[in-house]
This record gives structure tokens, C-alpha cells and sequence, in this order.
């Protein structure tokens, strides 16, 4: 059994606090002792306060709180993503472990670029100088870390995103839309994130234009919240798509295996990515995926037995990939059966094997 201080963004919406709920949840399960500390803000805070608590909780917060529970843990694991004023909880991490004397890991979610990279250079360098383990969630950002800091490339290693495969399971379609309100006799593609340009669902909305004049048994439904909605809104005013395309607003967690299995096809044109945690979950519902070649998608998506490919920003082949996912005939169990190799069982499994070797 593992002690454990899991630093990271609880009560965010998006992957990043999905995956540290889960594994905490996970790692609970199997006999650790976890505790969390929350480096998001609490619900709904006005928006100044919200960032300087951010900033508190990510920066002298971390330090303080690992200091009073110093008796209660041995190994630090802090959780960020999105730049540097989230990956600033790893800096503060850093200090506290070395301060502590206390194992740290890093599990950074960022799809990092050279640029940031390098304009950060010093700040991740004495990270990884300081951790015992430093995860990322695909090869391609592995292989890019351990290209400009070689030094520290056997403590860098992958870890995927996952989901419980009890929860997204295969579900009776049917059964999904009656309860969700959805159409029994229409093609449902379905998209799910945080409503921001990276996602790209400006690109599924102008597909969607394009697609409907070849058939006319298709809709489109976002499910999602973000600073893209006004916009996005527009765009489907302005396209005609009203009768096509769906903003359906956030979702509770809980709800989502329904409307994955409640689709035909589910599509991510994102313009950026890490390791997307709605692609396993989608996965595991036994639907096919149509996304980008970004990040760590090309690693999961290996076959088109379990989805097609395109790259970013391109519409002519994405409206090629969601036609021919439409006619194909997909196997849902074989989808099924992949998707358990990252279930959170097998996740935790590999981060307790982690926390043995640095102990």
C-alpha cells in the first residue's frame, strides 16, 4: 500500500480532472491511502478571486498543505496541464518534495511544443531534475521531451488516459435516444468537449454543410460548454443548420455513457490534443472514432477497425472520413474488446508499479 498526496485540478471541467479523479478513485479502490489536494478553484467563484485562488493553490498552497500533511504521505503526484500557470503546480511540487523529502511524480497533460518548450526551458529542466518520475500521455510527447533534456530521459514515460469499462459499456441505442429525447430515424454524429477553438467543432459545423446536401438523415449534436458558444452559434445560424446541428450545453458525467451509445459516430476534429479521455470512453462504448492525428490519438486509434484519421484543419477529408464512417459496417464488440487495454485498472496498475520502483 502506497501513501499518497494527489495534487491536481478536482473540481475542473475537462480530461486532465477526469483522469485525477478517476485514478485517485482507482488507486482508493485497490488499498492506497490518497490524499487530494484541489488546485482548481471552487464552483462558480467570481472570476478574479477564482484565478488568484488558482494561483494561491498552485504556487505557496501546494507548499503549506504538503507541509502540514507531511506525516501523512510519502510520495507527491501533481497533475497539470495547460501551460505555464498550470504547470506551475509542478514547480511547487518540486520545491515542496525537495524541502520534504518526499518522492515526486509528474503527470503533465500538456501536448507540450517545442516553442513552449523551449521558452520554458529552465523551469522544466529543474522539474525533471527533481522528480523521480515525470509521465506524459503520448510517445510523441516522450520522444520530444527526451530530445532537448537527454539527460533525464529514464525517468520520462507514457501513461494513457483511461475509463471504467462497467460505466462506458455497450448500451441498446435505441433505449439511449428514447431516454435522452433524440431521433430514432437519423445518422447521429456526436462530439463532446469544452466549447474552445482547439477543439475544432468549427470544423464539424462546416463539414456538417457540406454533408447535409449528400444526405439528409444526419445531425449533428455538441455537447459542451466554453468560450466558443456565441460563436459557434453564429455559425450554425449562418450555415442554415438549425435543423442539424445541436448545441446541447455540459452534461453531468454520469450521463455521457448515454449519449456516446445513443450515437452512430462519434468525431473529435481537435486541433491540438494530449490523450483525450472521451476517446477511450467512446471507445468503450463500442463506437467508432473520427478524429485528428494529433498528439496521442495516431497511438490508440491504430486501426480503422476502430476509427479513421485525418489531419487537423483540413475539411475536405474530414467530410470524406465522416461519409465513409456512416456507410461502414462497424463491430462494436472488437471496439469493446480493444478498449479494455486502458481501463483505470490497468492505468493504476502501471502507476503502482511506478510508485514501487521510486520508493
Amino acid at each position: 500500500m502506497f501513501n499518497i498526496l494527489m495534487c491536481g485540478p478536482i473540481l475542473d471541467a475537462g480530461g486532465v480532472a477526469i483522469h485525477t479523479q478517476n485514478l485517485t478513485k482507482c488507486l482508493s479502490d485497490k488499498g492506497n491511502s490518497v490524499i487530494i489536494y484541489n488546485t482548481s478553484t471552487t464552483p462558480k467563484p467570481l472570476r478574479t478571486f477564482g484565478h488568484l485562488l488558482k494561483l494561491w493553490r498552485r504556487s505557496l498552497g501546494i507548499i503549506f498543505y504538503s507541509a502540514f500533511s507531511r506525516n501523512k504521505f510519502d510520495i507527491m503526484h501533481i497533475q497539470c496541464s495547460g501551460g505555464f500557470f498550470s504547470f506551475l503546480s509542478a514547480i511547487s511540487g518540486s520545491l515542496a518534495s525537495k524541502l520534504l523529502r518526499k518522492n515526486l511524480v509528474i503527470t503533465f497533460h500538456y501536448r507540450p511544443s517545442k516553442e513552449f518548450i523551449h521558452k520554458y526551458r529552465w523551469y522544466i529542466n529543474f522539474v525533471l531534475k527533481m522528480s523521480d518520475a515525470f509521465f506524459v500521455v503520448s510517445e510523441k510527447q516522450r520522444d520530444l521531451i527526451n530530445q532537448i533534456f537527454p539527460l533525464f530521459s529514464s525517468k520520462v514515460h507514457v501513461i494513457p488516459n483511461g475509463f471504467y469499462p462497467d460505466k462506458f459499456t455497450i448500451l441498446d441505442q435505441t433505449l439511449c435516444r428514447s431516454k435522452l429525447n433524440l431521433p430514432l430515424n437519423k445518422k447521429i454524429l456526436l462530439n463532446i468537449g469544452n466549447l474552445v477553438p482547439e477543439k475544432g467543432q468549427k470544423y464539424l459545423i462546416e463539414a456538417m454543410s457540406e454533408i447535409v446536401k449528400q444526405r439528409n438523415d444526419v445531425i449533428c449534436i455538441i455537447v459542451g460548454s466554453g468560450s466558443m458558444k456565441s460563436n459557434l452559434e453564429s455559425l450554425i445560424s449562418q450555415l442554415k443548420l438549425t435543423n442539424y446541428v445541436k448545441l446541447v450545453g455540459k452534461k453531468p458525467h454520469d450521463e455521457i455513457p448515454l449519449w456516446i451509445n445513443g450515437c452512430d459516430v462519434f468525431v473529435l476534429p481537435s486541433l491540438i490534443e494530449g490523450n483525450p479521455t472521451v476517446m477511450f470512453e467512446c471507445l468503450g462504448c463500442g463506437k467508432p472514432f473520427v478524429g485528428t492525428k494529433v498528439g496521442g490519438i495516431p497511438e490508440i486509434i491504430t486501426s480503422d477497425k476502430y476509427g479513421l484519421l485525418t489531419l487537423p484543419n483540413n475539411l475536405k477529408p474530414l467530410i470524406s472520413s465522416i461519409l465513409t464512417s456512416l456507410d461502414m459496417q462497424w463491430d462494436r464488440k472488437e471496439i469493446k474488446r480493444y478498449s479494455e487495454n486502458y481501463s483505470w485498472i490497468a492505468i493504476s496498475s502501471v502507476m503502482e508499479n511506478t510508485y514501487k520502483s521510486i520508493s
